[in-house]
């Protein structure tokens, strides 16, 4: 979607076709790096991928608290982090109960 812009919008990212490019520039490699790691970390720390069996609406309450942290000055933990790979745990977890369902209802 390729949008007009006037000087005073907010979001010039909004008429960008290639999205993907942060990947490389602007800092969000790093960013994706730091989740990557705190993944491992965790991966170390809980092995044999138990976050899988952690209800979706479990990861998203985990994922609030770190908001809830984090907005109120906590800076003792990652939690931005923390709120991204909750996020993904959660999609996770809901995408692979959804191909479930489905799975199990085409039978």
């Amino acid at each position: 979607m390729t949008k007009v812009l006037d000087k005073e919008s907010r979001f010039p990212q909004d008429e960008e076709r290639d999205e993907c490019r942060y990947l490389l520039k602007d800092g969000l490699s790093g960013v994706l790096l730091e989740v990557a790691e705190g993944l491992t970390v965790g991966a170390r720390k809980h092995p044999g991928a138990t976050w899988r069996s952690i209800p979706t609406e479990e990861h998203l309450a985990r994922a609030f608290r770190h908001i809830l942290k984090y907005c109120d000055g906590d800076r003792m933990e990652d939690h931005l982090s923390h709120i991204v790979m909750r996020s993904l745990m959660a999609m996770a977890c809901a995408r692979e109960k959804s191909i479930r369902e489905n799975h199990i209802s085409d039978k």
